[in-house]
Order: structure tokens, then C-alpha cells, then sequence
């Protein structure tokens, strides 16, 4: 038997098994109607893989448009119990929720959308199936966005006008 993808078979491994032996004249014989042949078959059983995904981390600076979130990917950490990523040339998309078009002072919790989550091979093949998947939330910073400006300097002896001089720099 064989099975790859996550359930079970029967492992049929060695039905139909012929039984020969060699005779006194040194003839390869059949001889497998001289027994009772008992099958105790086993079972092939493949688990769903136990991946998290979460949203990609995003941090990024105040540009006046919104932002959100970059796409998930998979998480592993170990001490956390999250020990198994996606398989070689796997991918996993989903709709990531959650976005600021302001600055974040405490970063906004971005989250996968239940019911959103492909996951595919690199042909394209649905492997979803496979997997049994918990969804972590990720974050999205906004940082404020640094103006950094330079003024000039200017001097004169008081004649009862104003002294100002342009901004350099911003």
C-alpha cells in the first residue's frame, strides 16, 4: 500500500504473494496452493501537518495612504508549540484584515480571515486537505513619518524692519 496525502489505507503490501521452492531436480516450483495464506493487513495512516500562519509583520512609516497588511506566511517556533512549517514548495494566501491610514502608537493586530486560506503546491494543486491550520494574529506598525527642518541664520544692524530669512531645508 501506499498513501500521501493525509488518511488512511489499507496496507494490501503482500496480497497475492506466490509461494516456489526449489525441488530435488533443482526446479523453481509454485507451490503456494500447499498453504493457507492469512492476510493480517495494517493500516498507512498520514496526519494533517499542524502549521500556524499569520499575517506578515508590517512596519512602515506614515505616508498618508493606508496600510495593511503584506500577505501570511508560516510560524514556527518550537517553545511555543509551533513546530512544523508548510512542506517545500507549498504556499498558503489568505485575505489579511485589519489596516491605518494614521500613525500607530500601539501596533494594530492584523488577522486571516476564517474560510480565506489556500494552500497549493507549486503546481497550482489544492493541498489544503493536508494541513490543520491555527490562525495567529500579526501586526502592522505606522510610525510617524520625521520632518527635520533647517533654518537660516541672518544678522543686521536695527534699522526698524524686520529680519527673517527663508527655511533651507526641510
Amino acid at each position: 500500500g501506499s498513501i500521501t496525502n493525509a488518511g488512511s489505507v489499507e496496507n494490501g503490501y503482500g496480497r497475492g504473494v506466490s509461494i516456489y521452492y526449489y525441488d530435488n531436480m533443482g526446479d523453481f516450483v509454485e507451490a503456494t496452493d500447499n498453504y493457507e495464506i492469512i492476510y493480517e493487513c495494517g493500516t498507512l495512516t498520514v496526519h494533517k501537518r499542524p502549521v500556524a500562519l499569520k499575517p506578515i509583520d508590517v512596519t512602515t512609516v506614515y505616508d498618508g495612504t493606508s496600510q495593511g497588511g503584506r500577505g501570511i506566511e508560516d510560524y514556527v517556533n518550537v517553545e511555543e508549540g509551533y513546530e512544523y512549517g508548510l512542506v517545500a514548495n507549498h504556499t498558503a494566501t489568505g485575505k489579511v484584515l485589519g489596516e491605518s491610514i494614521y500613525w500607530t502608537e500601539i501596533p494594530i493586530e492584523l488577522l486571516i480571515e476564517e474560510g480565506s486560506v489556500k494552500i497549493v503546491d507549486s503546481s497550482g494543486a489544492n493541498m489544503l486537505g493536508n494541513y490543520e491550520i491555527t490562525l495567529l494574529p500579526g501586526k502592522l506598525t505606522v510610525n510617524k513619518r520625521p520632518i527635520h527642518i533647517v533654518t537660516g541664520s541672518a544678522t543686521k544692524i536695527y534699522d526698524a524692519t524686520p529680519l527673517t530669512h527663508p527655511v533651507l531645508n526641510e
